[in-house]
C-alpha cells in the first residue's frame, strides 16, 4: 500500500504504471469497477451507478466494450 502517496500528475502516472504492471484491468468510466481472473481467463464488471453505463476495458493487451444495465453485472472470457 502507498500510505505517503500525495496526489501529483508524475505520482498519479505511478500508480498507473503499478497497477497495470500487475495484471490489473482498467477502465475508461470512473462509475464502473472491472476485475481479472488469471486462473479462470475471466473478467468481471460492475456498474455501481444507478443509470445505464457504457466503458471500454482493458485486460490482457484487449480492449472489450460493455454496455452494463444501473448496478448491473457482466463477465467475458479472455
Amino acid at each position: 500500500y502507498l500510505s505517503s502517496f500525495c496526489y501529483t500528475p508524475e505520482q498519479t502516472r505511478m500508480l498507473q504504471s503499478l497497477v497495470l504492471k500487475n495484471g490489473m484491468v482498467r477502465t475508461d468510466n470512473k462509475n464502473i469497477d472491472a476485475v481479472w481472473f488469471p486462473k479462470s481467463h475471466k473478467l468481471v464488471v460492475v456498474n455501481n451507478a444507478e443509470v445505464v453505463q457504457e466503458t471500454e476495458v482493458v485486460c490482457a493487451d484487449q480492449v472489450i466494450k460493455f454496455k452494463l444495465s444501473p448496478y448491473g453485472m457482466d463477465a467475458a472470457l479472455l
